[in-house]
């Protein structure tokens, strides 16, 4: 699993990486991203942000969801759940991150350490979440159009 926020001096490669991780055999690669903040533009304000290639890559993707997401505003875990698998493949929409969505990913990792956020969460907070959306065969179903990425 790579996780990859920025390559300094040389955003233009990360869709080389999103190529690369795709290229290996029977998702056995996952292209994974920064942390499930939707308001943070840097991440994905342009098409060589990370966001935007994720929501491109065409194979196994993961996130995560940690205290910093547990903290955003106006954002629950619900919320932040629909950010992580809700939206159209290959599109992201700057204007309306919060609903566009980096759509479907495979794997989406909650924090693992009792730590609370700013807010008071933690990841036991999450329970509710998880347990409302099990992983499943439908998953891919899920994003915008059904049957998720090609």
């Amino acid at each position: 699993m790579s996780f990859v926020n920025f390559i300094r001096n040389g955003q233009q490669y990360l869709d080389d990486v999103a190529a690369a991780v795709a290229a290996v055999p029977d998702n056995r690669a996952c292209l994974g991203g920064p942390d499930l903040l939707p308001d943070e533009t840097d991440l994905y304000s342009g098409s060589a942000t990370i966001y935007q290639v994720l929501v491109r890559h065409k194979g196994c993707r993961a996130n995560s969801a940690q205290n910093r997401s547990f903290a955003v505003q106006k954002c629950g875990l619900g919320c932040i759940f629909q950010f992580a698998v809700n939206a159209n493949f290959g599109n992201f929409d700057s204007r309306y991150p919060r609903t566009s969505g980096v759509c479907v990913n495979s794997y989406l990792f909650w924090n693992h350490r009792v730590g609370v956020s700013r807010t008071g969460l933690d990841w036991t907070d999450a329970l509710a979440v998880i347990a409302a959306y099990p992983y499943g065969r439908a998953w891919l179903d899920q994003c915008v159009g059904g049957g998720g990425p090609p």
